[in-house]
């Protein structure tokens, strides 16, 4: 058998409830995104001595921020931040190099982005040989 109901009084609450309300601002930002780094270098392939010219103007900041660019050719010869996209560079020896930018925005959020150089030593010349000259034999002055 079940118990038998009992019955209760409802809840007292006051008359008047009152409600507490307490309001807060947040505000979010989206993340700090690093620069996208794009490299060209011209000429990518000749023979030494070859100037070459890395422009890293392509690059981009998805926040618009100012970028500064480092460059390394490869051969030891670096370059350090600069506000200016561009820089040239003469390679002297033959070989395979790497030409590398890191850009970096005013974050301090950093990319790269690389192109292979191929330099080859100049062929040796072709040196023209004058063929002989002949003499004529020289007569004897006549007394």
């Amino acid at each position: 058998m079940w118990p038998a109901p009992t019955s209760r009084a409802p809840p007292r609450y006051p008359e008047k409830a009152r409600a507490d309300t307490a309001q807060q601002t947040i505000t979010t930002t989206a993340p700090i995104k690093a620069p996208v780094a794009k490299l060209t270098v011209t000429p990518s392939t000749g023979t030494t001595p070859l100037s070459v010219t890395a422009d890293a103007s392509a690059s981009t900041d998805p926040q618009g921020q100012a970028l500064t660019y480092a460059f390394d050719f490869g051969d030891g010869a670096t370059f350090a931040a600069q506000g200016n996209p561009v820089a040239t560079h003469s390679y002297t020896t033959a070989g395979t190099f790497a030409a590398t930018v890191t850009v970096r925005n005013t974050s301090g959020l950093t990319d790269t982005a690389q192109q292979t150089i191929t330099i080859t030593a100049p062929q040796p010349g072709y040196v023209a040989r004058r063929a002989p000259v002949r003499r004529r034999p020289q007569r004897a002055p006549e007394h």
